[in-house]
């Protein structure tokens, strides 16, 4: 079975499914971030803002307990937004990196987020505060993005532009 989800307000350009997949959470062109409810396909929640101005975003993922959308935007910024209300109020937004933000991962207990930029680093973060807790920066420029995360949260798998991978231990890291 396949359902359609229609935005009313342009091109979708970064979705993702809950946890639970009762969800979808997708941002459009036009500014506005919708979740609809998988099963009816109705909008539950929705919220525009001006991301000509304050920069589009590239990806967007669900906390564990689908109560925050994270969600990673060019120039690097990153955003945590309230998804467990209609209007999704943004609680936390942070410039967590120099140039975009290209992947994202929340952590299984969603007390941290990892991010990875274009400026050749991946950093952790508390959440929902914002705090740097740790980071890794390669000496050569490299485009990150992430492939996996242990359900356990303690280590995540990086892949980069060219062909290499790592392994970052990121509890260690705390």
């Amino acid at each position: 079975e396949l359902n359609a989800f229609v935005s009313r307000s342009g091109a979708m350009i970064a979705a993702n499914v809950s946890d639970d997949g009762r969800f979808l959470a997708g941002f459009s062109f036009s500014s506005r971030l919708t979740i609809w409810d998988i099963q009816t396909g109705d909008i539950v929640a929705a919220h525009t803002l001006d991301f000509h101005k304050r920069g589009a975003p590239w990806i967007c993922r669900w906390s564990s307990d689908n109560k925050t959308i994270v969600s990673a935007h060019m120039g690097g910024r990153l955003r945590v937004w309230d998804a467990s209300r209609p209007t999704l109020p943004l609680i936390k937004e942070w410039q967590g990196h120099d140039r975009d933000v290209m992947d994202i991962f929340v952590a299984p207990q969603g007390d941290y987020l990892l991010s990875a930029s274009l400026d050749n680093t991946v950093r952790k973060w508390s959440l929902p505060d914002g705090q740097l807790i740790a980071e890794y920066e390669s000496p050569i420029r490299l485009d990150f993005e992430f492939h996996a995360l242990a359900p356990s949260g303690e280590k995540a798998v990086v892949v980069c532009s060219d062909g290499s991978s790592f392994i970052w231990g990121i509890e260690s890291e705390t």
